[in-house]
Parts: C-alpha cells; structure tokens; sequence
C-alpha cells in the first residue's frame, strides 16, 4: 500500500470523505458501488466490480438470473452440455 499523505478524520456519523483525486485516480464517480473489506486491523474499499461466479474473471461478463457468468465459462458449459 501506498500512503497518499492525506489524513482525515470521522465525522459524528461515522463517515469520512475520500478525496476526488484519490476517486478520480481509479474511475469513481457519483453512485458507483463500493465494497468494503476488513483483513485485521485493515479497512479495505475496493470498487464493485462484476466478475464471474466460476472462474472470478471480469472480462467479457453477461449477466443471467442476477449472476455474472463470463463467456468463455458459458462456451464450457455449453460445450459439457453438448458431450451429454
């Protein structure tokens, strides 16, 4: 990890504000999903990124009943299918 020098404190609800050129840096805009982790004593704010529920990859992603399934996991199941 990177230190950025920025330090920023908590408000009184709990939320603290995450600079735009940190944001910008990585493509984050208004309303993009974030997903937060905690590894020990780390907090972890990683952007929502859809990958595929076999494989875990991120390319070439289509969405079916709500699951993210990457094409070249749909080519092998077709392919199983086809074997049967």
């Amino acid at each position: 990890m990177k230190f950025t020098g920025i330090i920023k404190s908590v408000d009184q609800l709990g939320r603290f504000k995450i600079p735009r050129e940190c944001l910008e840096s990585h493509n984050i805009d208004t309303n993009t999903p974030l997903k937060i982790f905690r590894r020990g004593k780390t907090i972890i704010i990683q952007k929502e990124m859809h990958n595929c529920i076999f494989c875990s990859s991120i390319e070439n992603i289509l969405t079916f009943k709500d699951k993210y399934i990457c094409k070249n996991c749909i080519k092998k199941i077709k392919d199983k299918l086809v074997s049967i």
